[in-house]
């Protein structure tokens, strides 16, 4: 590319955005986290895993993609699954091959139309190409593109119509290396690759502000008329138009081209706010779509806009203005709001953070009159969650016979990971136990959600979907949100207490399906996703920290072969085994308070569990933790629950089954002696 004098301009707008420091956490951050995503995506593919759809639309769930074209995609992929298989193999193939022969290989073998519409097909396909390599391939979009080459001066970039679109993403990558090599001849030292030099392009052309652009006034505008949302009608059309005929005229008319323009909407909200507010409303002003003016009509009605979604849309708190034109300037605003001005529009425009707590001290200034402001360590709007392993478990441990310095250890892998699983043979007590301490941490039971899993539970019960409804006589569908959704929200409204969701017996579901792309949250706490049923309007949906999510898992179960090492990951897992702690000795010392005749009952379990000679199948001492407890009921508890139990334990092998007789267990020479019972342990020692 030749040199051009706006280039000056160009890169001294690079270099106040790298010295914002804004680089990695507004966008190559995110973006690097969605390239694993991608690439996790393509082992899946490559090795025709069972999952590999899922992960793919899970991966494609973001911003960087038009949401129409990865809809058109999917749809092609359900018709024709083996089709759009070969595709992305060509596409992420092992081979040495440049993107230009990838992205051709690939758009030959996608039907025509999926894949089309104003350089939106060339947008997902160089999405798909951070899978190999983020930093080489980064994601293209036409519009910034061409409105980047136009604001320095060079020549628009060659139409898909006159060159396949292959070539158009090879002239990007070589206009990021450009940007590289210039910005390393004036000092920087960022970009220093493809994928740092696309994230600054990017957000110099999606309102980062010039040193011009921030002495023009920026629009916020309305789209929700008396016959409907019209948002979607104006980013198709790309226009806004005012619905009044006799006011915002003046305004309307003020606006010029190159003015920066904004679609909001404005409500109220008292649920689930990312700050304290003490039960109250907050004003929130919902960004939908940002865009640059390129023509005003001069009516007072209608401007023509190159607008952007935003999706999903942003929530911004507090300095909000319900009237349907708002012009927002540093010095149009009173004094006293200007840098809540200036802190709106980088948010708007700039993508930068709100920062909620100097709001709320501007705001709410008595709530913090007793907070010691100047001393360097202001409050947090939102607390981390509380220590668990801060909470006192001594009476927990009383009531389940359990050691209590293991109860503090499963307290502290709950601090470390939110999410646990306790595994062993059924009777070992792990639901039990779950509620249990869950209840104790939690302090209230309320703050506990129990959820148990089957073969035929899907993410639409566990997450949200869709359930038939009679409405007025007609029937329908309505989205409702199952207990993951219900239980995130509790907590989210609650976020100085614990909150806890058990799912029984997580390995009997099909884990991939069920969770879907919550896999993802439960690793990265702090990080927002798209439900696959969400709404335009929904906000992103986050794991709140003080939820603790504990499963248990019956490792008798052949099912549990099932539960992948994606899973296994995220999760800490506890045995409870009846021949270690805490479940090693419970029976002997529960009969020793409730039936201290019966020892000869511990030693024969445990005579049974030596002669099983399997720790995943042994017999538990929940059986046998009965008030009422004594020699008959013992020889039932035995006969139809145990023995039936073990039977299923040794299919084929029937011949065995003589081993587990009742009486010939009981009178063994090897049983303990009854008059020498194991001692339970002082309170004091446990």
């Amino acid at each position: 590319m030749t040199a051009n004098t706006g280039w000056d301009a160009y890169l001294n707008d690079v270099r106040g955005f790298i010295e914002s420091g804004q680089l990695y956490p507004e966008e190559v951050d995110y973006k690097l986290a969605i390239a694993e995503q991608l690439r996790e995506a393509r082992h899946a593919v490559l090795k025709a895993e069972e999952n590999c759809l899922d992960l793919v639309f899970k991966a494609l769930d973001n911003n960087l993609v038009y949401w129409e074209t990865r809809n058109n995609f999917r749809k092609w992929w359900t018709a024709d699954h083996g089709a759009a298989i070969a595709a992305l193999r060509a596409l992420w193939s092992e081979d040495e091959l440049s993107s230009v022969d990838r992205i051709r290989t690939l758009t030959r073998n996608v039907p025509s139309g999926i894949l089309s519409g104003r350089g939106n097909g060339l947008r997902m396909v160089s999405c798909l190409l951070m899978a190999i390599d983020a930093r080489q391939f980064p994601v293209f979009k036409i519009t910034e593109y061409k409105n980047t080459l136009k604001r320095i001066g060079l020549s628009a970039p060659p139409s898909p119509s006159k060159s396949d679109e292959a070539s158009l993403y090879d002239h990007f990558l070589k206009f990021l290396d450009e940007i590289i090599e210039r910005a390393r001849k004036i000092g920087l030292e960022q970009p220093a690759d493809r994928l740092e030099a696309q994230s600054v392009y990017w957000q110099l052309a999606n309102g980062w502000p010039s040193a011009s652009d921030k002495q023009r006034p920026c629009w916020l505008v309305g789209a929700d008329w008396d016959k409907g949302d019209q948002t979607d009608r104006f980013i198709r059309e790309g226009t806004w138009e005012n619905d009044h005929t006799d006011k915002f005229l003046d305004q309307v008319r003020e606006i010029e081209s190159g003015d920066r323009i904004a679609i909001k909407a404005t409500f109220t909200q008292k649920k689930n706010l990312p700050f304290h507010y003490k039960n109250q409303f907050a004003s929130v002003m919902r960004i939908k779509a940002t865009g640059v003016v390129t023509n005003n009509m001069g009516d007072g009605r209608t401007l023509y806009v190159d607008w952007e979604r935003e999706s999903p849309p942003r929530d911004w708190y507090f300095y909000t203005y319900r009237d349907t034109v708002w012009k927002v300037s540093h010095e149009s605003a009173k004094p006293n709001l200007q840098w809540a001005t200036d802190a709106l529009i980088d948010f708007t425009f700039g993508g930068k953070p709100q920062d909620y707590d100097q709001f709320l001290r501007h705001w709410h200034p008595d709530w913090y009159a007793n907070d010691q402001v100047n001393d360097g360590d202001p409050p947090v709007p939102v607390p981390p969650p509380p220590k668990l392993s801060s909470t006192d478990l001594n009476p927990l441990a009383d009531d389940l016979l359990y050691d209590r310095d293991r109860l503090h250890r499963i307290a502290l892998l709950l601090d470390d990971k939110p999410q646990i699983i306790f595994q062993g043979p059924p009777g070992t007590g792990k639901t039990y136990a779950a509620r249990k301490l869950a209840d104790c941490l939690a302090g209230d039971a309320s703050r506990v959600t129990l959820v148990q899993f089957h073969p035929s539970y899907a993410y639409e019960d566990f997450v949200q979907g869709y359930r038939p409804t009679l409405q007025n006589g007609q029937a329908g569908f309505t989205r409702r949100n199952g207990p993951l959704v219900n239980a995130a929200e509790a907590a989210r409204d609650e976020p100085d207490a614990p909150h806890f969701l058990i799912i029984d017996e997580v390995n009997r579901g099909n884990l991939a399906k069920v969770f879907g792309e919550l896999y993802y949250l439960l690793e990265y706490r702090d990080a927002e996703i798209r439900l696959q049923y969400a709404n335009e309007s929904d906000k992103p949906f986050s794991l709140p920290k003080n939820l603790y999510i504990i499963g248990t898992m019956n490792t008798a179960d052949r099912s549990i072969a099932l539960v992948d090492l994606a899973l296994r990951r995220r999760f800490h897992f506890v045995e409870f085994h009846p021949d270690k702690p805490p479940i090693k000795g419970l029976l002997s010392r529960w009969l020793t308070g409730n039936a201290p005749g019966m020892h000869w009952l511990a030693s024969m379990v445990d005579r049974a569990n030596e002669r099983l000679q399997d720790e995943h199948a042994a017999i538990g001492p929940s059986y046998f933790l009965k008030n009422n407890l004594d020699d008959e009921m013992a020889r039932l508890i035995w006969e139809h629950n145990v023995l039936p139990y073990v039977q299923e334990h040794l299919y084929g092998a029937s011949e065995r089954l003589a081993e587990f007789d009742f009486d010939a267990l009981r009178l063994d020479e090897d049983v303990v002696d009854q008059d020498e019972p194991e001692a339970a342990a002082p309170a004091s020692d446990r």
